[in-house]
C-alpha cells in the first residue's frame, strides 16, 4: 500500500479524478525534460532547437557544454526511417503526439495526454512504436 507523499497513486484514477492525474502525469513529464535539458552534455542551442523543430548539425561553439568539450558532432547520425522533428506520429500506449526531438539513439515525443515520453530508437524501430501519422 502505498504511503502518503509517496507519488503512488491510492487507486486507479476514475472519471472524476481522471482530468487532475493526466495534469500531474504532463507536469511529471515536463520536469523530466528539464532534467534532462539541465544533465545533457551535449550542445543546448542544438537540443534546443531541435525542440522547436529547427535542425543544427554542428555543436554551437558558445554554450557550456561546448565550451567544456562535451559537445559532440554527430547529428547527422539518426537513422533513416525514423520520424522527425516535429512530425505526427501514434503510439499503441500513449496515442497521438508530436516528436520534440530525434538524437542518434532516443526521440522524444510530446503525447496530448501523457506529456513528453522518450523513446530509445532501436525500440522504436524493432517494436514498430511511434509511427507517422498519415495527413
Amino acid at each position: 500500500m502505498p504511503t502518503p507523499g509517496s507519488g503512488a497513486p491510492r487507486c486507479p484514477p476514475t472519471r472524476r479524478s481522471a482530468p487532475r492525474w493526466r495534469r500531474r502525469e504532463i507536469v511529471r513529464s515536463r520536469i523530466d525534460v528539464m532534467r534532462g535539458y539541465a544533465e545533457k552534455t551535449d550542445c543546448r542551442r542544438r537540443m534546443l532547437l531541435g525542440y522547436f523543430g529547427e535542425t543544427r548539425p554542428a555543436p554551437c561553439g558558445t554554450c557550456d557544454n561546448c565550451d567544456a568539450g562535451t559537445s559532440r558532432d554527430d547529428a547527422g547520425d539518426v537513422p533513416e526511417g525514423v520520424p522527425a522533428a516535429q512530425e505526427a506520429v501514434r503510439d499503441p500506449e500513449f496515442g497521438d503526439g508530436v516528436v520534440m526531438s530525434v538524437e542518434p539513439h532516443r526521440m522524444t515525443v510530446l503525447f496530448t495526454e501523457h506529456g513528453y515520453r522518450t523513446f530509445a530508437l532501436d525500440a522504436v524501430r524493432a517494436l514498430d512504436l511511434v509511427e507517422p501519422v498519415e495527413a
